[in-house]
């Protein structure tokens, strides 16, 4: 598959079952979009062709350490609006 190619075709395949993988992960639908979001931006810096065969596994792995910073954050924030 060609470089241009590789974007439209994960996120026509992947896209639905990461953000239902993120939202177990974060607890909430829209961090786990965001954290969708996060992986496909990161792919897009991404040598395309070196990732491609190992394509799934690389954007599930990324989803994953987004939705964990994405829900840090939002721990974070509960606590700080909570004991302020």
């Amino acid at each position: 598959m060609t470089a241009e190619k590789i974007i439209p075709f994960a996120i026509e395949r992947f896209e639905r079952v990461l953000i239902s993988y993120a939202k177990e992960i974060t607890g909430d639908i829209e961090s786990a979009r965001d954290a969708v979001q996060e992986t496909f931006l990161r792919l897009s810096s991404q040598d395309l062709v070196a990732i491609e065969p190992c394509l799934a596994p690389w954007l599930f792995c990324v989803c994953r350490r987004s939705g964990r910073c994405r829900c840090g954050r939002v721990g974070l924030t509960t606590f700080l609006i909570s004991s302020g």
